[in-house]
């Protein structure tokens, strides 16, 4: 399972991301006597388990080369599957997991109306930060950079900002 030691902390995130955001029930195949402290707070994360069992992430561009959607759908390489995955929540809020694939760190910049449809400002909390609610990142306009180690994934919950008073 995800939090196995012989993956990467990076890699462990992604696979309990997928599991997290499929809208099905999360499973647990590891001993988890024998787990690390640090692969067991992963499991224990309450942004994370506050996903669970709720609607599934759909992929943005799930066939993003329109010329190849002919042939087979299926991926070749890891590299070839959505980096971008969306779930819309009932409070008007948005998960957002990115995924690199790949090998090699990867420079990604988050586009809101790619993403949710939208541009504007939004209130963005990173989901994987233990402090329940997820890790304030701020208030962002219209887009987000965002550097992605290999193998890895940031899940974040965007909400759109509160307008500002009107004097």
């Amino acid at each position: 399972m995800a939090p196995a030691p012989q993956l990467t902390a990076d890699e462990a995130r992604v696979m309990i991301t997928i599991g997290a955001l499929s809208g099905g029930v999360f499973m647990l195949s590891d001993d988890l006597d024998t787990l690390p402290a640090d692969r067991l707070a992963f499991l224990r994360n309450p942004n994370l388990l506050a996903l669970v069992g709720g609607p599934a992430a759909e992929p943005v561009h799930l066939f993003s080369a329109p010329e190849r959607e002919a042939q087979d759908h299926w991926f070749a390489f890891p590299q070839e599957l959505p980096p971008l995955w969306v779930r819309r929540d009932p409070d008007d809020s948005a998960v957002v997991a990115i995924y690199n694939w790949s090998d090699s760190a990867r420079p990604y910049r988050l586009h809101f109306s790619e993403a949710i449809g939208t541009d504007g400002s939004f209130s963005v909390f990173d989901l994987w930060s233990p402090r329940r609610g997820g890790r304030s990142l701020g208030i962002k306009r219209d887009s987000l950079r965002l550097t992605l180690p290999p193998h890895s994934v940031r899940l974040l919950r965007m909400k759109a900002a509160a307008s500002a008073p009107q004097p």
